[in-house]
C-alpha cells in the first residue's frame, strides 16, 4: 500500500467536506 499524498489529499477533502456539510 502507498500511502502516499493522493490518500493524504482525499483524506483532507473527506474531512474538508464532513466540516462544509456539518450544517
Amino acid at each position: 500500500m502507498t500511502y502516499d499524498s493522493h490518500a493524504i489529499i482525499y483524506d483532507k477533502l473527506i474531512k474538508l467536506q464532513k466540516e462544509i456539510f456539518k450544517t
